[in-house]
């Protein structure tokens, strides 16, 4: 046995040739690394040396882009040369063009009480010449507020367009009658 018994520390060993220049290269690479990220910026990139399939997308946006360099989109090629009266209703997408390019939109409304534990049908027209675009219903209030219990009460058993009108059906499953009111949205040209 050795003269230091246990009281003696353990004995350290030298790190090996390979063990050396392995921290060494780590070091090295992680410094390297972080002095790039660190002294390369936008000021330190030469113009046009980056190409654009290198830059991730959505990076370049709004201000950054030079729009007079940017050519015209081809569906504007298209539209430029459609002459005046050439597209019917038929060839465009639903909701392809707002109101504000094909006229007014009037909103006409009906109302009708309904009594107490009952169902009542209703309708509200466009106008001669207008054409029906949307509509609908809903229960109004004649005092103080709805409860849980009287909305659940409340019914709009079916509402959808019918050629030019809006049509609707309500029921009233409480005590009292309350007042339903149907709206269609109208387009005059």
């Amino acid at each position: 046995m050795s003269s230091c018994d246990h009281t003696c520390p353990p004995r350290r060993r030298r790190p090996s040739f390979t063990t050396v220049i392995a921290l060494l290269a780590l070091v090295l690479a992680v410094s390297g690394t972080s002095y790039a990220a660190g002294k390369i910026n936008g000021k330190n990139i030469k113009a046009n040396s980056i190409a654009g399939k290198k830059l991730k997308n959505d990076t370049v946006t709004g201000a950054k882009i030079k729009e007079s360099t940017l050519g015209q989109v081809p569906s504007a090629k298209v539209a430029d040369s459609v002459k005046p009266g050439a597209v019917a209703a038929d060839d465009l997408a639903a909701n392809s063009i707002g109101s504000a390019a094909l006229g007014t939109i009037t909103q006409r409304q009906t109302t009708q009480s309904v009594g107490a534990n009952s169902s009542e049908f209703q309708s509200t027209s466009c106008q001669a010449g207008e054409q029906l675009i949307s509509g609908g219903a809903y229960w109004e209030l004649s005092s103080g507020t709805f409860t849980d219990a009287t909305s659940a009460a409340l019914d709009l058993v079916y509402s959808h367009p019918n050629n030019t009108s809006w049509v609707v059906r309500g029921h009233n499953g409480t005590g009292n009658s309350h007042t339903l009111r149907v709206y269609a949205l109208c387009l005059a040209p």
